[in-house]
């Protein structure tokens, strides 16, 4: 048996992607949203602070490890698309805790989501450079939960109509 000790305090950064976001993040805010639906409002606010953090933490590990880093491995790109996921789980749990309301965390989280989808465009190339794989199920996540919550300010952002008198 080895007797060595393990430092499980260091990760090698080329081991980062953003694949961690999916137990971590995804599950505090999903967890959150789910909480708000039964109305255990305590619970959701924990959790939702638990999504953020991992949020915060990961994501600045995850953005340094991409642009520091050599690209990543061919099998694991598609997980790129999982950069989108974290905004678009937040507004949905958010939507969810504040009744579908549009506040400013909701505008916020939703403008950075915005940002990273536009950002997806760069790597659309890529993408369909790609051999199918196992990975791809990055994909259907990511992107509906961006077609989720875009259907959430769809319905609950509808414009003001307002009578235009004639001049």
């Amino acid at each position: 048996m080895d007797h060595r000790a393990v430092d499980l305090r260091r990760i090698d950064i080329d081991q980062i992607h953003p694949g961690y976001f999916l137990p971590t993040v995804a599950g505090g805010l999903i967890a959150s949203a789910a909480a708000s639906d039964v109305g255990q409002h305590t619970l959701a606010n924990i959790m939702l602070g638990l999504g953020l953090i991992c949020w915060l933490v990961l994501g600045s590990r995850i953005l340094n490890r991409l642009f520091i880093r050599p690209p990543l491995p061919t099998p694991l790109v598609p997980t790129l698309a999982i950069e989108v996921a974290p905004s678009a789980v937040a507004g949905l749990a958010l939507f969810a805790r504040d009744g579908g309301r549009i506040d400013i965390w909701v505008m916020l989280v939703s403008g950075y989501g915005l940002l990273l989808v536009i950002a997806q465009i760069r790597l659309l190339s890529l993408y369909l450079r790609l051999s199918f794989a196992p990975s791809f199920w990055a994909f259907t996540f990511s992107w509906s939960a961006v077609a989720t919550i875009a259907l959430h300010w769809i319905t609950n952002d509808q414009p003001r109509v307002t009578a235009s008198t004639p001049t």
